[in-house]
C-alpha cells in the first residue's frame, strides 16, 4: 500500500494526472523518487497515442512535432519548464552566488527565463521536425526517453 501511495504522490507532485487526496506525512514520501519514472512512462504513453493518431490521420511533420513538443508540458504541468526558467534567470544574472540562489527561489519570471524557454521550445520543435524513425526498435527507444530521463534523475 505504501508503494501505491508513493505512486499517487509522485503523480500528484510531478504531473497533471488527477490523484485522490493523499497523506503527505506518510513514509511513502521516501519512495516517491523510486516511482518517479512512472511519470515519464505516462509521457511516453501520451507520445505513443499522439504518434499513432498522427499516422492514422496522416498528419504532417510540423503538427506531429508540435504535439511531441507540447505533450510533456501538458502531462507534467510544466514543472520541468518552471525549474529551467528559474535556472536561466539565475545563470544569466551574473550576480553573486547568494543572489543567484535568491533568484532561483523567486516565483517571478524574468526576461532570461522567457528567452531560454522560447529557445528551448523552438530547438525541441526543430529536432522533432527532423526526427526520422527508421524501425520499431528505434521508435521504442525514442518513446521511452521520458522514462530514461526520470530514471537518471532518481539515480542522480
Amino acid at each position: 500500500m505504501k508503494w501505491l501511495r508513493a505512486v499517487g504522490m509522485s503523480f500528484a507532485l510531478y504531473s497533471r494526472v488527477p490523484m485522490p487526496p493523499l497523506d503527505w506525512e506518510s513514509e511513502s514520501r521516501r519512495l516517491m523518487l523510486y516511482v518517479f519514472p512512472l511519470v515519464g512512462l505516462a509521457v511516453s504513453a501520451a507520445w505513443a497515442v499522439w504518434l499513432a493518431l498522427c499516422w492514422a490521420l496522416e498528419l504532417g511533420t510540423v503538427l506531429r512535432a508540435v504535439g511531441m513538443t507540447l505533450i510533456p508540458i501538458l502531462v507534467t504541468g510544466g514543472i520541468h519548464m518552471d525549474g529551467f526558467c528559474d535556472v536561466c534567470d539565475a545563470l544569466a544574472s551574473h550576480q553573486s552566488r547568494e543572489r543567484k540562489l535568491e533568484i532561483l527561489k523567486d516565483s517571478r519570471v524574468g526576461a532570461f527565463a522567457v528567452l531560454g524557454c522560447v529557445c528551448y521550445l523552438l530547438g525541441l520543435f526543430g529536432i522533432w521536425c527532423e526526427v526520422k524513425i527508421p524501425d520499431s526498435k528505434m521508435l521504442c527507444a525514442v518513446l521511452l526517453l521520458p522514462l530514461y530521463s526520470r530514471c537518471l534523475s532518481g539515480w542522480g
